[in-house]
């Protein structure tokens, strides 16, 4: 990311591509539930045999394609918005730079280098202190830093020093305004180009190649797309995702939000939205089953032990989730960090007047015992309390 990039960018223009492919991310998802809820039942229910199989199979195999696009075009939609909310702010301060810049007449080079006139006067000789170029630090101790290195034989730069290491510019009043202009200028290209970086490289993984067949690999892509966006957005997460709030502020401020906001966070940030406490319970549910069919893909392809009995769990899960129960079974959180975390609830907590919750052991994890011992504890207790008051949930 140079100057003339930085200047010339339009982060307006990369939230508007963002709110293009979030609208293929709502078609494809739309798409993908007309096949699944219309169009499978009516043919199911009206056809039967070799050819209605067959017709079947294709149609499941295109609501997956769908589904895959929505969560693609949603990851791409969430990077793009994130590049967009994360360049304006060192593109903000490199225009007020070069704004002041021109103010006091200093030419700018395409480096960002600054030069500036000649100016006060040399108590010794009485001589006019001559103006140069001030190069501007960036804050970094490295060969990045064309203030501290750049030509030379030692890769040291001072601009405007004599051999002696004396500073010729001292009492310019123009060398400190410049410097002051170079530095903020530096500055901001240094985190422009290492916010760019961070961005590149994650929309660089959401590429699907030409007859991209949708498989248990595809998904487990998906779900490194998953981390690799929520990686260079953690920056723009931080500024907008209240984290040091109180779960009643984040409820305050997820009710604050668009329904396109929402859908935004829900398919580009599932770990976060899934897993963050004030978020609604239903949403953490609807979230929390969509990441499970991708951390579940992403597992079948790793091969360690620990990797192997968070599958065994989450396997567990989603089978019980596949069956309704009374009261019905929530998933709140879902992740495969360290020995793996589960948060199920039977019967929804931001409704129930009653709401016990168990917390196992510190030796716990996420297995196939979780999935049946400790998941069903959580569910006895409901339907024990479901006798005396409907109004329960059971947390584990």
């Amino acid at each position: 990311m140079d100057l003339k990039a930085l200047k010339t960018l339009k982060p307006a223009e990369y939230a508007e591509a963002a709110d293009g492919y979030r609208a293929v991310s709502d078609a494809a998802d739309a798409a993908a539930e007309r096949i699944g809820k219309q169009i499978t039942t009516a043919m199911d229910a009206a056809n039967e045999g070799k050819a209605a199989d067959a017709a079947q199979k294709h149609l499941k195999k295109l609501a997956e394609n769908f589904h895959y696009t929505q969560l693609e075009c949603g990851l791409v939609s969430g990077s793009l918005n994130g590049f967009s909310a994360e360049i304006a702010s060192p593109r903000r301060r490199l225009i007020e730079a070069l704004d002041d810049a021109a103010a006091l007449g200093y030419p700018v080079s395409p480096a960002g280098d600054v030069t500036f006139p000649a100016g006060g006067e040399n108590k010794a000789t009485g001589d006019e202190i001559p103006g140069g170029t001030a190069v501007g630090n960036n804050g970094m101790l490295g060969p990045g830093n064309r203030g501290l290195y750049g030509p030379g034989p030692n890769g040291l730069y001072s601009p405007g020093a004599e051999a002696d290491g004396i500073d010729i510019h001292y009492g310019n009043p123009h060398h400190t305004r410049a410097q002051d202009i170079a530095d903020r200028i530096a500055h901001a290209l240094r985190e422009a180009s290492e916010i760019d970086e961070r961005y590149s490289e994650a929309l660089g993984k959401l590429k699907a190649a030409p007859g991209l067949s949708v498989n248990t690999k595809t998904w487990a892509d998906v779900a490194s797309d998953m981390d690799a966006v929520s990686s260079a957005a953690r920056e723009y997460l931080q500024d907008t995702v209240p984290f040091d709030k109180s779960p009643a502020d984040r409820k305050e401020w997820w009710d604050t939000l668009t329904d396109e906001q929402r859908e935004e966070y829900r398919i580009a940030f599932p770990e976060t939205i899934g897993n963050l406490d004030g978020i609604p319970a239903a949403v953490r549910d609807e979230v929390n089953r969509e990441n499970l069919h991708v951390l579940i893909a992403k597992l079948e392809g790793q091969h360690d032990e620990t990797s192997k009995a968070q599958l065994e769990g989450m396997r567990g899960i989603q089978e019980k989730l596949a069956n309704p129960s009374q009261p019905p079974m929530m998933l709140l959180g879902i992740g495969d960090d360290g020995n793996g975390r589960a948060i199920v609830s039977y019967g929804n907590p931001d409704t129930s007047r009653n709401v016990s919750a168990y917390a196992p052991g510190l030796g716990t994890a996420l297995d196939g015992d979780f999935a049946d011992d400790t998941v069903r504890r959580a569910f006895q207790t409901a339907k024990g309390a479901y006798k005396y008051d409907h109004s329960t949930a059971s947390i584990v």
